[in-house]
């Protein structure tokens, strides 16, 4: 976990023992790791030492304020909630009005945080476009539709002025699912789905990750496939385009049950990243297919538990299924190799990641 120059500040000024917590390594200064563990080495009995000790004033930024992001919007901040928090990811797959604003009163942001707007109009406008592409997707039965008007509303808006956006963004939304193409259907998609996600594993620090690495074995055992060992790459075995089929025609049948967690699941994300001004990429574009190939990789994590448990999950195994993926990838920080990867799918392309969310 990081620390800013301000928390090292005040360990040096008021605990200085805390120093010996502290390394450096992914940034300037972060807490160190326990050898035998792969927890932080404050990390005590399931609690945070120095929270316990110190209290929480002494938390760095990423620990106090985890699982929030924040982003100033004028002259106030907004916070959401990630989902990598498996008690955040329950809370936005069971509460009534989980992504509503709630005003409250902060002593404390984080030491470096981002300005979205510079003035209350603009915040305005931004927070209004964004809260009616969050609400607009429990208008939609399936995924890929659901997904595919909130890409295509806001691919529309970005062709008027900035100051016609706050009306514009209703519209846009209305007519949205008329101008969706005919989705390019491919079996291998699914695999492929698994080998980008362990591709990005594989490619990352080396770390213990047992709950994320269960559901990726899911996967494989549900498609037919196996990872590797030495090259990390996902073997196609010759039962894996029948598995697919049957998995397919497996969540037709049910995926009824799991199409209200997965619009919650877009939300989440859509949240999370206050779409389509926030989030990984530098393009609109780049935002949109990082968001869908987050969302059909929990759309294949549900299809794999399901079929390996055959029965309807339950919120707790949905949240032991979804969550590590989340936490995987929500803490991603350069979206290069993602890109990557996915444009050498095809992914960005409207009609294939429509295909890859069902459509």
């Amino acid at each position: 976990m990081q620390l800013s120059a301000q928390t090292v500040a005040l360990y040096q000024k008021e605990a200085p023992e805390l120093l010996d917590a502290v390394t450096s390594g992914e940034a300037e200064h972060i807490m160190k790791r326990d050898p035998a563990t792969d927890y932080c080495v404050k990390f005590d009995a399931g609690w945070c030492g120095v929270h316990k000790q110190y209290g929480e004033k002494f938390l760095g930024d990423a620990c106090h304020f985890f699982p929030r992001a924040t982003r100033l919007m004028g002259d106030h901040a907004v916070m959401t909630l990630a989902p990598s928090c498996p008690e955040a990811l329950r809370l936005m797959l069971e509460e009534e009005g989980a992504f509503d604003y709630v005003a409250r009163e902060d002593a404390r942001l984080p030491h470096s945080i981002k300005s979205y707007a510079d003035h209350h109009a603009q915040a305005a406008t931004m927070r209004r476009v964004h809260d009616a592409l969050v609400a607009s997707v429990t208008k939609h039965e399936g995924l890929a539709t659901a997904f595919g008007s909130v890409a295509s509303a806001v691919r529309s808006m970005m062709l008027m002025p900035e100051d016609q956006h706050a009306e514009m963004i209703s519209m846009a939304i209305k007519f949205a699912g008329g101008r969706l193409p005919a989705a390019e259907k491919d079996a291998a998609d699914l695999p492929r789905l698994v080998a980008a996600l362990q591709g990005l594993i594989a490619a990352s620090k080396a770390t213990h990750r047992p709950r994320l690495d269960k559901v990726v074995a899911s996967m494989c055992e549900a498609l037919a496939v196996r990872i590797d060992a030495a090259s990390n790459q996902v073997e196609i075995l010759p039962e894996t385009l029948p598995r697919i089929y049957a998995l397919e025609a497996m969540w037709r049948d049910v995926q009824s049950a799991y199409i209200p967690v997965l619009i919650r699941v877009l939300q989440a994300q859509l949240s999370l990243t206050f779409f389509p001004y926030s989030g990984l990429g530098e393009q609109l574009e780049d935002k949109i297919t990082i968001v869908g190939v987050r969302l059909a990789t929990a759309r294949l994590a549900l299809m794999s538990a399901h079929a390996c448990s055959d029965h309807v999950l339950g919120t707790a195994e949905i949240v032991d299924v979804l969550q590590p993926i989340s936490r995987f990838l929500d803490h991603l920080a350069d979206p290069t190799l993602s890109l990557a990867i996915y444009h050498e799918l095809g992914w960005h392309r409207e009609a294939r990641m429509l295909a890859l969310l069902g459509g």
